[in-house]
């Protein structure tokens, strides 16, 4: 019974010659496998996406008391981002007990009118 050979060979989608698929430039003409070109622009993207809530970057470079300072100030940030949230939510709970309470006072004078219309 012959044996199964189990190959790892990719196509190169420069040259079109088949090469070794572990590698990550193809073996006949230098040039980066397709799955690694994909690979390198996926962290590339992921790199320059940048979070919702940007802090002060602290690098690695940075001295000790640059470092020191950088967090001290993200503290500040995100004590100011929370009060911040915290107000928009009190304004957003107030714009609805506004609402309910303006709501409930129409629902109410329009039930005066009709009993006032039945009681006559």
């Amino acid at each position: 019974m012959p044996k199964r050979i189990i190959s790892n060979e990719v196509k190169c989608t420069s040259c079109q010659e088949w090469t070794d698929g572990n590698e990550m430039l193809c073996s006949h003409c230098g040039d980066k496998l397709e799955f690694y070109r994909h690979e390198e622009q996926r962290q590339q993207q992921q790199e320059n996406q940048e979070s919702p809530l940007s802090f002060i970057a602290v690098k690695e470079s940075d001295s000790f008391v640059v470092t020191l300072f950088k967090y001290f100030l993200r503290l500040f940030q995100l004590i100011y981002m929370s009060l911040f949230y915290v107000v928009v939510a009190v304004i957003l709970l107030f714009a609805v007990s506004l609402t309910l309470t303006v709501v409930a006072f129409v629902f109410r004078m329009i039930f005066d009118l009709f009993y006032m219309m039945l009681s006559q």
